[in-house]
């Protein structure tokens, strides 16, 4: 059987494109989009391939290859958005872009804030679905005339120099949106936070603050040099291929007449700034972290070794919102002369608002530890570190 299945991506078999494509949209893949596809399913051809999951319609089936177990196991949702494209092409009203012409190969972009590719072979009425990854766009004229528009569009953003003088100037806290707040302000859930009507209200109303002398909020700037994995997307990097896709919707929440840099806390500040500079930000503080029991946050002590001193208040490393309230208590308990330094993903951009909003200084840190090991070239990126690391 699986052997069989292995053979579904060698065996040439050109297809009556009435009979399989009849009522439905189609288009030939450019030379490039092609290439992309045919190394998508190189690495497909790499590995034992058998069916994990069928899905039947009136008219049609949908059969999962063993490539996208993991799409299943995280329950589904990208895959639901497939199947409703894949209805959608049923009735021609959604394009299939051919890339095979011996093989019946075709990809289909299921529909997703990031940019994704399912690519599939369709046999009669069967559809195998072989692999879901990052997906291809094009940097064709009317992509390039949208994303310099959404960039002369894009608010005011700090360097990240500029972020660091104006919180040393005003003595203030600082609160991070990056594309996993962004997202859930948008009703999606990211790997590590659930949404919930909550999470989204009270990322909005930190968003919507006018930042001031108590809090430099900071959104990314449209294309960090640094920060920005290049032809993530094809031909696009990851920010242009996400401002591509959210800007019509988060465009109407950036209010601000400015907003600090976000990648104050990526590894793009450790290019931009000594050591030194980044130090001075918590240098011989009382200090007062809060981050994810397990997590990925480490205290590294060539960021940290010249605090004063430091106490540690331990969050859950996954969903910690769900336990904000608590959160909140704990370190309220704590002197207002002590700095926070707070690395919780979503539930530190409304912890450092609230706890400005109550006299203190808390700086969401996030993943900076972890970029400076990218930035020393020990790690890609800190998304690449389990969420919870194993213990023992």
């Amino acid at each position: 059987m699986r052997e069989q299945e292995n053979r579904l991506l060698t065996a040439p078999k050109r297809f009556d494109r009435e009979e399989i494509m009849e009522g439905r949209k189609e288009v030939w893949c450019s030379e490039k989009e092609a290439a992309y596809m045919e190394q998508v399913l190189l690495e497909c051809r790499k590995q034992e391939l058998f069916c994990i999951k069928e899905v039947r319609y009136p008219d049609y089936v949908i059969r999962y290859m063993s490539p996208v177990k993991k799409y299943l196991e995280k329950g589904g949702e990208l895959l639901k958005k497939l199947e409703k494209r894949l209805a959608l092409a049923q009735k021609g009203e959604e394009t299939l872009r051919f890339f095979s012409k011996e093989n019946n190969f075709c990809w289909i972009d299921p529909g997703d804030i990031y940019p994704k590719c399912a690519v599939m072979k369709i046999e009669g009425n069967e559809i195998s679905v072989f692999a879901i990854c990052s997906g291809y766009m094009e940097r064709t004229p009317d992509v390039e005339e949208g994303l310099k528009a959404i960039q002369n569009a894009h608010p005011k953003v700090l360097t990240t120099t500029e972020s660091i003088e104006y919180i040393l100037e005003q003595k203030c806290s600082l609160a991070r949106f990056g594309d996993g707040e962004f997202n859930l302000c948008m009703g999606r859930d990211i790997g590590f936070q659930r949404f919930s009507e909550k999470i989204r209200e009270r990322l909005l109303e930190v968003l919507a603050y006018q930042s001031d002398r108590t809090l430099l909020v900071t959104i990314p700037e449209f294309c960090s040099e640094y920060n920005n994995i290049q032809n993530c997307f094809g031909e696009l990097s990851f920010w242009e291929a996400y401002w591509y896709r959210a800007s019509g919707d988060l465009r109407p929440y950036f209010t601000g007449s400015f907003y600090g840099n976000t990648d104050v806390s990526r590894n793009a500040v450790f290019y931009e700034n000594t050591l030194e500079v980044i130090r001075k930000l918590w240098e011989k503080r009382d200090v007062v972290f809060v981050a994810g029991d397990g997590g990925r946050f480490e205290m590294k002590p060539e960021l940290f070794d010249g605090i004063h001193s430091h106490k540690m208040i331990h969050v859950p490393p996954v969903h910690a919102f769900e336990a904000y309230d608590t959160i909140l208590d704990e370190c309220l308990k704590e002197s207002p002369d002590k700095l926070f330094l707070l690395s919780a993903g979503p539930t530190a951009t409304i912890l450092a608002y609230d706890l400005a909003q109550r006299g203190y200084q808390a700086l969401d840190i996030g993943h900076l530890p972890n970029c400076y090991d990218q930035y020393l070239g020990t790690i890609v990126a800190p998304e690449v570190l389990p969420s919870v690391r194993k213990k023992g």
